[in-house]
């Protein structure tokens, strides 16, 4: 009975131990890809201020933003030409 107990509570461990390291595994590599894919995104996408066009940049929940950054343009322009023009 005390084998039984010994045995189930040292194989118990080992599978938790093994099944931890697992996931900490999983996490580092997917930290790894986040950070590649994040480097790779940003050496893309960086581009000289007195170069940009506002091309290539989608705002989010795209459609609904886009109609309301549409109806409200003239706005918006005139807003960030006075706050270049200020800072």
């Amino acid at each position: 009975m005390v084998k039984k107990t010994l045995l189930g509570s040292i194989g118990l461990s080992i599978i938790l131990v093994g099944c931890s390291s697992m996931n900490s595994t999983n996490i580092n590599n997917e930290n790894e890809e986040a950070k590649e894919s994040q480097a790779a995104l940003s050496s893309d996408s960086l581009v000289s201020v007195q170069d940009y066009t506002g091309e290539g940049y989608a705002l989010p929940y795209g459609k609904e933003t886009d109609k309301l950054a549409e109806k409200n343009r003239t706005q918006i322009e005139e807003a960030a030409i006075k706050f270049f023009k200020e800072n």
